[in-house]
């Protein structure tokens, strides 16, 4: 048992968290840009058919 509890490495388990964390960040901020993106082009080009009318 002793031996189990040697091998846990905090370093290592802190890191996976941490890594962890910062994908799942990366991937909100990717799919928030695409929406705002999608947003902002959708929005763009009502405006322009408008003024063609």
């Amino acid at each position: 048992m002793t031996s189990a509890m040697r091998e846990f490495d905090w370093g290592y388990e802190l890191g996976m968290y941490a890594g962890t964390a910062v994908g799942v960040l990366v991937v909100v901020f990717v799919a928030c840009g695409l929406v705002l993106l999608v947003r902002h082009l959708a929005k763009s080009s009502r405006h322009r058919r408008s003024e063609r009318l």
